[in-house]
């Protein structure tokens, strides 16, 4: 089968932040208004979210089989560029018809907008006043709701739908907004948080209750995989008789192995810049 739609890259964030909680998730919305979920052999595309692709594969239900993400299975037809602006910022609090949790409107405004490190402030500061996340009309955090759905099985892109037509009446529209946050109850996704690799807008969901410090730390983790962002990894190396060397032939990664930078393990209770190649790339600072 062949099919054109828009891309929705999503990175899942396990609780233990381990190799093996990281998972992508690449979901197609065709023309058609359906969405298929695409499964590569080995790894997946280097496409961001928006991006509309013309995907070549086998289907079975709304899932997808692709032999790689290269050559015909996945044609780019139009890349979503990422952009530094200022972005209007919506958050949206939804729980499930059999699971809540507590997080008050005054806590999500300062964990993302308003207090000393928020998400806002972080993002000011690391991307020397590049970027800015703001709450366009003061009045954009939507909820709580509740959806129809339950905490298990996991379903995060019908929650994010349902959450949406919720909020859409108290005046939400989704195309105001680069950025939606959603805070929902932990689930049986078994994940504190997703986001979108890149896309406008750029999507994060939150699951479950942390301290305001560690949401914000989540927060600006998420937000980096909207800004393009993968994670900043690690390598440890032995050389002969184990002892530790820069790299060598046997080295061990690890996939948030590095602890001086908010997409590593520098984001844990902690607010680490993203390091210098990423800024770059983001266009954040120029050769002078």
């Amino acid at each position: 089968m062949t099919e054109e739609g828009e891309l929705t890259v999503l990175h899942a964030d396990g609780p233990t932040f381990s190799q093996a909680d990281s998972k992508y998730f690449y979901h197609l919305r065709t023309k058609n208004g359906e969405d298929l979920t695409l499964h590569f052999v080995g790894e997946g595309p280097d496409v961001i979210s928006g991006s509309i692709v013309e995907v070549r594969g086998v289907r079975a239900g709304n899932a997808v089989a692709l032999e790689s993400a290269g050559g015909d299975n996945l044609r780019v037809v139009y890349s979503q560029p990422t952009g530094h602006t200022v972005k209007p910022t919506a958050v949206i609090r939804a729980d499930f018809s059999d699971r809540s949790v507590s997080i008050t409107e005054d806590t999500l405004r300062g964990v993302v907008f308003t207090n000393p490190m928020s998400a806002d402030d972080f993002y000011q500061e690391q991307s020397f006043g590049e970027v800015s996340y703001v709450e366009p009309t003061g009045d954009d955090i939507f909820g709580p709701f509740t959806i129809p759905y339950s905490y298990t099985p996991c379903n995060y892109m019908a929650w994010m739908a349902a959450a949406d037509q919720a909020a859409a009446s108290l005046g939400f529209v989704r195309s105001n907004y680069s950025n939606i946050i959603y805070s929902f109850p932990s689930s049986g996704c078994g994940y504190a948080g997703l986001g979108s690799i890149g896309g406008y807008p750029g999507l994060a969901m939150f699951f479950g209750s942390y301290s305001a410090t560690l949401f914000s730390d989540l927060t600006s983790h998420e937000l980096g995989h909207n800004h393009g962002g993968g994670h900043a990894s690690s390598y440890t190396c032995t050389g002969a008789g184990g002892v530790r060397v820069t790299l060598s032939g046997t080295c061990t990664p690890s996939e948030y192995g590095n602890p001086s930078d908010v997409m590593g393990v520098g984001s844990v209770n902690s607010y680490r810049h993203m390091n210098t190649f990423l800024k770059g790339r983001l266009n954040w600072y120029g050769p002078e």
